[in-house]
């Protein structure tokens, strides 16, 4: 299974995609600043949420016509 295949890619996997390294992606999920899913330790990225917040940050898409980006979601959110 290829990236383009995943549902949520780990931290690694969406640092490579994006062309940055994973400190940074570490760095703007602890401010919050990137949509990321918690599974008790580990970090996950929505591919799809990805997709969304890169065409809302670079101005693809009006921010008014998108829902705002998902909260963090922690394995004990019911």
């Amino acid at each position: 299974m290829n990236n383009g295949d995943k549902l949520l890619l780990s931290v690694k996997e969406a640092s490579e995609l994006l062309g940055v390294g994973t400190g940074l992606i570490y760095e703007m999920v602890r401010r919050e600043e990137i949509p990321h899913i918690r599974l008790g330790r580990l970090v996950k990225i929505s591919r799809q949420c990805l997709e969304a917040w890169i065409a809302q940050e670079s101005g693809l898409v009006d921010d008014a016509s998108e829902p705002s980006s998902p909260r963090p979601i922690t394995a004990s959110d019911g």
